[in-house]
């Protein structure tokens, strides 16, 4: 999928932000500087090594700088 969703507890409801430009799953996320940063995952059987960048002040995404490898199945944490 490449549709996005945010949660509103205090409303107690979902909305749809603009989509990533690339269907994934098993992906990794992290909130840094205010940005969503998604990192690799699977389109079909393919691993990914690309990078998007949602920024919430436009609702749009960017293609951030590519990982190193392919990769899927993994965990990222914001420091």
């Amino acid at each position: 999928m490449n549709s996005v969703c945010v949660y509103d507890p205090h409303a107690d409801a979902w909305t749809q932000l603009a989509s990533m430009t690339i269907a994934r799953c098993n992906h990794a996320s992290a909130v840094v500087g205010g940005k969503l940063y998604v990192f690799g995952g699977l389109r079909g059987e393919e691993r990914l090594c690309t990078v998007e960048v949602y920024d919430p002040a436009t609702d749009s995404w960017a293609h951030g700088s590519s990982l190193t490898s392919a990769r899927c199945d993994v965990a990222v944490t914001a420091l």
